[in-house]
């Protein structure tokens, strides 16, 4: 799930422009309300939690390349990477919203708006980080144990071919 996540963190990156420059293409009336379904979602948080959920990987591989300095990474991209990154999230609200507004009337996203404005609707957006969070976890345990599954059922075929497999 985090690579899902940050895969799609990514793409909504490298397709910032590409969006970007469709947004007047939508009716406006739509991308008001998707405006305001982006408001009222949240949707700021949700990009910083993945930002925030990116960051350690990216320590990661930078600390694969630079080994011996991996407290002054962690402090670095906590410092300069992850402000640096919140900076897209206006534009990256904006793209969305556009998105939102070409999939959707003024009409759906009035009663998709009008879903989050009830009880279940506001504890579905204040649910959502520890969702996040729980479904990432989940996702990452079962994405391992399909994969160690898959191995194990594929594993006579790779070794007849000459591959090893650690399992």
């Amino acid at each position: 799930m985090r690579r899902i996540l940050c895969s799609m963190a990514a793409a909504l990156v490298i397709a910032t422009a590409s969006f970007h420059a469709t947004a007047q293409e939508v009716a406006p009336e739509s991308l008001a309300a998707s405006r305001e379904l982006m408001a009222l979602t949240k949707s700021d948080q949700a990009l910083d939690q993945v930002f925030t959920m990116m960051t350690p990987q990216v320590g990661q591989m930078l600390e694969q390349i630079n080994p011996d300095k991996g407290p002054l990474i962690r402090k670095m991209l906590e410092e300069l990477l992850l402000p640096e990154m919140r900076k897209s999230v206006p534009e990256a609200i904006d793209d969305i919203a556009a998105i939102y507004a070409r999939n959707f009337t003024a009409a759906e996203l009035a009663d998709v708006i009008a879903f989050y404005k009830t009880p279940t609707g506001q504890k579905f957006i204040d649910r959502q980080p520890a969702l996040l969070t729980e479904l990432n976890q989940a996702g990452q345990a079962f994405g391992q144990r399909a994969a160690i599954n898959a191995l194990r059922t594929i594993a006579p075929k790779l070794k007849e071919q000459g591959i090893d497999v650690p399992i």
